[in-house]
């Protein structure tokens, strides 16, 4: 990758989702660089899935072993995981009840599970302190951190109304609309 700005893109792309004509929106001289950069991704990942298949003994945060097979909850003391809310390139973000608060949470978890790098663990782990130090009513409050047998976790305020993509649905939206959003 000959511009730095391709592996931002190619970030953002495997963090939300959105297809890479969207994350080159305001870059489109970049987009044959990155669609080859995500062709790449997928290629690695498929390895990786050939070279450490699912365990029975190993599942990652989503309960569907490493290259996530089943439709599994995890199961995390304390909370009571009801639902998978999304999933981007590096987490999995669950609805979730906290129990001894009996409130409903939105539970993050690292996607990689037990197979995450040392520094993914440290990009989530910086992820949940960023968050945490942010005061703003439009900003989720992280509740609690935690780890669950050595994979880390955190919870965050839940709000209904689902994800910005869902709400966008990839149409540009009227000026005064996508003010009010903002």
């Amino acid at each position: 990758m000959s511009d730095p700005r391709v592996l931002e893109l190619l970030e953002e792309i495997l963090e939300s989702g959105c297809a890479p004509e969207e994350a080159c929106a305001d870059t489109p001289e970049l987009l044959a660089e990155v669609r080859e950069g995500l062709r790449r991704c997928r290629r690695v990942n498929a390895q990786m899935d050939e070279m450490f298949p699912p365990s029975r003994n190993k599942r990652g945060p989503d309960g569907r072993g490493s290259a996530g097979r089943t439709g599994e909850l995890p199961k995390i003391p304390g909370y009571e995981v009801e639902a998978v809310l999304g999933r981007g390139g590096m987490g999995i973000v669950y609805r979730a009840r906290h129990l001894k608060l009996n409130r409903e949470v939105a539970l993050k978890m690292i996607l990689a599970g037990p197979y995450a790098r040392a520094s993914e663990l440290a990009r989530f782990g910086r992820e949940a302190e960023a968050v945490a130090s942010l005061r703003h009513p439009h900003i989720v409050q992280v509740y609690d951190v935690g780890d669950l047998e050595g994979l880390p976790f955190f919870t965050m305020e839940y709000v209904e109304g689902g994800s910005l993509g869902q709400r966008l649905s990839g149409t540009p939206q009227p000026a005064g609309e996508a003010a009010e959003l903002v």
